[in-house]
C-alpha cells in the first residue's frame, strides 16, 4: 500500500516547529530502551536540508535523508490526490526546510542512520487467506491500520469484482460444454439500451484478437470474449450458477456480469475460488474453530461442512486455465513464488478497485485494493500492479510456513501441482484454430473432459479462415 501511494506523490509534510536546529545536534544521545531496527517507520524532524541531503532527527537519532530515496514526491498533491505541481528538477528543497515533521523508514541502521522519506498512505486494502480442504480461515485482514479505522473490509465491503469474476464465468462455461480450445471471435461489439444507450464495451488494450481459444482469452482477461461467452450461455442459468458458488449479494441480470458489475466481499470472491482448489467442492469459511473453557474443556466445535457445486473435471479446467494466467497472462509476477499457482487480476472501470485472488494446493487467498470513497487509484494500477505485489509477499511468508518444499518435492509439485481427476483427457490440437492438429499445423496438447475433445481436424481451409479474421481484426485496430 506504501509503494501504490508513494506512486500517486507527496501529500507534503506532517507539520512544522521552530527548532534550534545546533542544539538539536549536540543531543544526539537516542531515547533509552530505544532500539531502532532497519525497515522501522519513524517520524522525525528536518534539521538541515540541501538540494540533495536533508539531516533529519528521530527519538535522539540523527541520520541523513537522499534525493534518490525521496524522487517519489517530485509528484506533489493535494488529499484529494489531485496534482498540485510536478517538479521537473526536482530537489529536497523543494519539499522540505528546517523544522519540518515527516515521516521516515529506516533504510540504513549504523553510527550514522540513513533514512526514506515516507507518507502515511491514504488507500486501503484487504486480505483473505483459507484453507480450501476445511474452510478455516488462516488469515484475515481488514485495513492498512486498526488504530485508524476499526472497519473490517476483507468481510464487509462491497466492492465490483472486475475481471477477477471472469473465471466464474468460464466455469460455468466449461460445466455447459465448452472447452479451453473452444473459439469466441474477439471483435467489436454494440447493445443496445434504451435506457442506458448504446454499450459498446472494449478490451483494455483497446485490440480485438478475431477467433480467440478461451485459455488464451482468460489468460489474457479479454473483455470482447467473456461478454460473447456470456452472451452464448442462458443468462438465468448462470445468475443460478453463481449463487451457487456462494455469492449471496444483488446478481445482475444483464451482460455487464462477464465483466463482474456486481458487488462481492474479498472474503466472498476468495471462498468461490476455493471451489476451484478443493477440485469442485466448497467448505464455508471458518473463523473459530473450537472454544473451550479456563480448564480446557471444549464449550463449541465448529466441524466443516463440504457440499460438491462443480464436477471435478470443469474444477480442474478452471484451475488448469489460471494456472495459464500465472505463467504467461496478466498474473505473471506471481510466478516469482517458483511454485504451482493459479489465480486472476481484477480491476474495475477507471482503475477504481484492484484485485489478486490465487491459490496453490495448500491455499488460496485474495487481495483487494481500493480507497474507500472509491476514487480512482491512478493511471494504470491494474490488479497486477497495485494487488499482486501485496499477494506475493503474503503468500511467500505463508507458503514458507504451511508447505515448505524440499528439493525433490518442489521438483514433484511443479510437474503435477494440482491432482488431476478422473474424466480429463488430453488431445493434440492446433493453437490457430482449437481443432485437432493435423501434420501441417503447429501444435499443442490440450485437457478436455471425456466426449469434448474436437472431431473436426485443422484443415488449410479452417487455418485460412481464422487468418482471415484476426488480419481483419488488426485492420480494425489499426483504423482506430
Amino acid at each position: 500500500l506504501r509503494d501504490l501511494d508513494k506512486r500517486q506523490g507527496f501529500r507534503g509534510t506532517l507539520g512544522h516547529k521552530e527548532i534550534d536546529v545546533e542544539k538539536e545536534l549536540s543531543e544526539t544521545q537516542p531515547i533509552k530502551k530505544i532500539i531502532m531496527k532497519k525497515g522501522d517507520l519513524l517520524t522525525a524532524a528536518v534539521l538541515k536540508v540541501s538540494a540533495t541531503e536533508a539531516t533529519v532527527k528521530t527519538k535522539g537519532f540523527v541520520g541523513r535523508l537522499f534525493l534518490a530515496d525521496s524522487k517519489w514526491a517530485a509528484r506533489l498533491i493535494d488529499p484529494e490526490d489531485k496534482v498540485i505541481k510536478k517538479f521537473s528538477k526536482f530537489k529536497l528543497t523543494d519539499i522540505l526546510k528546517p523544522g519540518d515533521i515527516i515521516h521516515v523508514r529506516a533504510k540504513e541502521v549504523k553510527e550514522t542512520p540513513v533514512f526514506v522519506l515516507e507518507q502515511e498512505p491514504i488507500v486501503q486494502g484487504a486480505i483473505v487467506a483459507i484453507e480450501p480442504a476445511t474452510g478455516y480461515i488462516r488469515a484475515l485482514v481488514g485495513g492498512y491500520d486498526f488504530s485508524k479505522s476499526e472497519f473490517n473490509r476483507a468481510v464487509f465491503a462491497k466492492r465490483q469484482a472486475g475481471s477477477a469474476f471472469k473465471p466464474i464465468i468460464y466455469a460455468a462455461a466449461m460445466n455447459f460444454g465448452f472447452t479451453p480450445a473452444s473459439m469466441v471471435v474477439d471483435e467489436p461489439v454494440s447493445y443496445e439500451s434504451q435506457v442506458f444507450g448504446d454499450w459498446e464495451p472494449e478490451n483494455y488494450d483497446k485490440k480485438f484478437k478475431g477467433p480467440t481459444r478461451l485459455r488464451d482469452a482468460l489468460a489474457y482477461s479479454r473483455n470482447i470474449v467473456t461478454i460473447k461467452l456470456l452472451e452464448e450461455l442462458d443468462l438465468l442459468k448462470v445468475r443460478k450458477f453463481v449463487r451457487k458458488m456462494g455469492f449471496k449479494g444483488p446478481i445482475p441480470y444483464d451482460l455487464t456480469l462477464a465483466l463482474g458489475s456486481l458487488s462481492v466481499t474479498p472474503l466472498e470472491i476468495t471462498s468461490a475460488y476455493s471451489v476451484f482448489a478443493l477440485g469442485g467442492s466448497r467448505s464455508d469459511p471458518m473463523a473459530v474453530k473450537y472454544i473451550t473453557d479456563l480448564n480446557g474443556n471444549m464449550i463449541e466445535n465448529n466441524e466443516s461442512s463440504r457440499a460438491e457445486v462443480l464436477d471435478p473435471q470443469t474444477a480442474y479446467l478452471v484451475t488448469s486455465m489460471l494456472e495459464d494466467v500465472v505463467k504467461y497472462g496478466t498474473g505473471k509476477r506471481a510466478r516469482a513464488l517458483n511454485r504451482p499457482v493459479a489465480g486472476k487480476t481484477g480491476t474495475t472501470n477507471e482503475y477504481r478497485d484492484a484485485w489478486f485472488i490465487g491459490f496453490t494446493p495448500e491455499l488460496v487467498s485474495g487481495v483487494w485494493v481500493g480507497f474507500d470513497d472509491s476514487r480512482r487509484l491512478g493511471n494504470r494500477e491494474t490488479g497486477s500492479r497495485a494487488a499482486l505485489p501485496m499477494w506475493i509477499s503474503f503468500m511467500k511468508g505463508a507458503l514458507a510456513v504451511i508447505s515448505p518444499f524440499g528439493r525433490e518435492e518442489e521438483q514433484e509439485a511443479r510437474t503435477e501441482p494440482f491432482p488431476t481427476p478422473d474424466g480429463i483427457v488430453t488431445a493434440v490440437i492446433d493453437p490457430l484454430t482449437g481443432l485437432l492438429a493435423t501434420r501441417d499445423s503447429e501444435k499443442m496438447v490440450e485437457i478436455f473432459k471425456e466426449g469434448t475433445v474436437p472431431v473436426e481436424y485443422s484443415t488449410p481451409f479452417y487455418r485460412d479462415l481464422v487468418r482471415n479474421q484476426k488480419q481483419e481484426m488488426e485492420a480494425v485496430r489499426i483504423h482506430n
